[in-house]
């Protein structure tokens, strides 16, 4: 088969992946010259010269195109590669997503190494921390840990820039680093700050709450997302609840909803003092304001407040 690849998805594992195939090919060809290129630049003209040119310093080539999606001459590039990379050549071609519809898809996936990687998921996303964590030799308390997994939002490729800096950062013969070194450390653009203000909030801690709040707010983290947060916080813990209520075991629960079994059992410990029925009313409170919010009838950083303490009173 040709030495002919396309990888399409998620960032940090098409580019691991895209490493480990070219040094297999490098080993495989001996010394091949390398090109790399940009979807944009690559025209049928240059395209075709690199695959079919002499070279004074190798007569074997590995050719990556990376933004494939920006290729212009779709239809006539995966002509050219199918039909004239040869056993002396090798082209991989990279790009975060490409319709399966495209000119370029239909034309190389029946001929190319195909492979597609997805978006981790929440159940996934922890495996992935601790490969990337191993891989730069970055050591974390529990509780270091439980932070920088929520702070990342399942971005790999951020984890691994803040594994690069922590790797600086720890000194050979210290311990692990914990929450207290990462937040030093890790940018987490304020989102830490939105963790502790729900723990407060549904830890009965209305001063450092509204403290956290006001905060947040005075550091420039957008209201709306602060909101959309609140409201999905309220969503994850009403499920908890939920299933609690039915007899479900923090295994089962995450089980069921992919939610980290250590959050579980962090938000079981938040919420004995507050009822489903606490948290049915405030969801529906925080769609009447997000209805209202959207009609200019009110502004979020007022009906953040008005949650806050609403979550108070009732709990």
């Amino acid at each position: 088969m040709k030495k002919l690849a396309l990888y399409i998805g998620e960032p940090y594992q098409r580019r691991r992946a895209a490493k480990e195939l070219v040094r297999d090919w490098y080993k495989e060809m001996g010394k091949p010259e390398y090109y790399r290129l940009e979807g944009e630049e690559v025209t049928v003209s240059e395209l075709g010269q690199h695959l079919g040119g002499s070279s004074l310093f190798s007569e074997k080539k590995i050719i990556r195109i990376t933004q494939a999606d920006d290729i212009e001459e779709e239809k006539l590039i995966s002509s050219l590669l199918v039909e004239h990379v040869s056993d002396d050549e090798a082209v991989l071609l990279e790009t975060d997503s490409l319709s399966k519809r495209s000119s370029l898809y239909k034309g190389l996936s029946q001929e190319a190494t195909t492979k597609e990687f997805s978006e981790p998921t929440k159940r996934n996303f922890p495996n992935f921390v601790n490969e990337v964590l191993n891989e730069y030799g970055v050591r974390l308390t529990s509780d270091g840990k439980q932070w920088f997994i929520q702070v990342m939002e399942r971005d790999l490729l951020r984890v691994e820039r803040e594994a690069q800096k922590m790797r600086l950062y720890q000194e050979a013969d210290s311990g692990p680093l914990g929450r207290d070194d990462l937040t030093q450390v890790v940018w987490a653009q304020g989102k830490d700050r939105l963790f502790d203000l729900f723990d407060a909030l549904f830890g009965r801690e209305v001063e450092r709450a509204i403290s956290l709040l006001d905060e947040s707010l005075r550091r420039g983290v957008d209201p709306y997302k602060i909101f959309y947060m609140f409201a999905n916080e309220v969503r994850r813990n009403l499920q908890i609840k939920d299933l609690s209520s039915q007899g479900l075991s923090n295994s089962e629960i995450s089980g069921r909803t992919g939610i980290y079994k250590w959050l579980v059992s962090k938000k079981q410990g938040q919420l004995r003092g507050v009822s489903l029925e606490t948290l049915t009313s405030l969801l529906l409170r925080l769609h009447d304001e997000d209805v209202r919010m959207k009609t200019g009838r009110t502004q979020p950083e007022d009906v953040l407040y008005r949650a806050a303490f609403a979550l108070y009173q009732k709990v």
